[in-house]
């Protein structure tokens, strides 16, 4: 499969699963969905391993920092990284990524323009003064990588006592849509219903709407707990899980 399959592929299956039920007019690319679409012989096809840099890695080592090890619902420390290089049709630069040890937990991803107005280069949160990196690559590259990021990144909610309280970047994408914005194609939170139609609870200073958390996005068991999680994590949240 060559480079433009894959990205055809991902973007395929986003339409397919996800283009009725997110709250975003930005295309979303859960954990689940990824899953999917980054199969081991996927990415084994897409990728070229007679360049410069790419020879440094077996194949194997390759697809298990991307895939995993195979286990169930299960992928590697570079997944998101690779799928947000799919989609802006740079992946060969994944061996650049992983020369540097930069992974998933460089996101959110900064850009810095070159004083040439011309080249880029990405600030990763986890290494932020990493400089010139990726190598070579021009300011619009860089952009369209940090632009395309927060459709790929997107929270897992986790019930454990250190991640009681977790904070997000203003562009990140929430992992929930309203049930009613996948039934009838509107985001109005106040018409939202169980699926009979009728106007949802609210009050004087909120409403209430029922929303549904994507495959792989949460860790945790019961109602309560979903909701203790999602509006401790987002001051001011005026949607609640039902």
């Amino acid at each position: 499969m060559n480079q433009k399959g894959l990205d055809a592929v991902l973007r395929a299956a986003a339409n397919r699963l996800y283009s009725t039920c997110r709250n975003t007019d930005l295309p979303v690319y859960p954990h689940s969905l990824l899953v999917e679409v980054l199969t081991r012989t996927r990415i084994e096809k897409s990728l070229s391993f007679d360049l410069t840099g790419a020879q440094s890695y077996s194949i194997d080592e390759c697809v298990t920092r991307i895939c995993g090890t195979g286990g169930p619902d299960e992928l590697g420390r570079f997944s998101h990284v690779f799928a947000t290089l799919i989609l802006c049709k740079l992946e060969q630069h994944i061996f650049q990524f992983f020369e540097s040890e930069v992974d998933n937990s460089g996101f959110p991803f900064r850009f810095k323009q070159g004083d040439d107005g011309v080249s880029g280069c990405l600030r990763p949160k986890s290494t932020p003064h990493l400089s010139n990196f990726p190598a070579r690559w021009s300011a619009h590259q860089c952009e369209q990588f940090v632009n395309t990021q927060w459709g790929v990144f997107l929270p897992i909610f986790d019930s454990r006592p250190e991640n009681s309280h977790q904070t997000f970047a203003k562009k990140t994408i929430m992992p929930w849509y309203d049930c009613h914005t996948r039934a009838n194609g509107t985001t109005s939170s106040t018409e939202a219903s169980s699926g009979g139609g009728m106007p949802a609870p609210g009050g004087a200073n909120s409403d209430v709407s029922r929303v549904i958390i994507y495959d792989g996005h949460h860790r945790f068991g019961g109602l309560e707990q979903v909701s203790q999680i999602i509006l401790g994590s987002v001051p001011n949240l005026k949607t609640r899980a039902g």
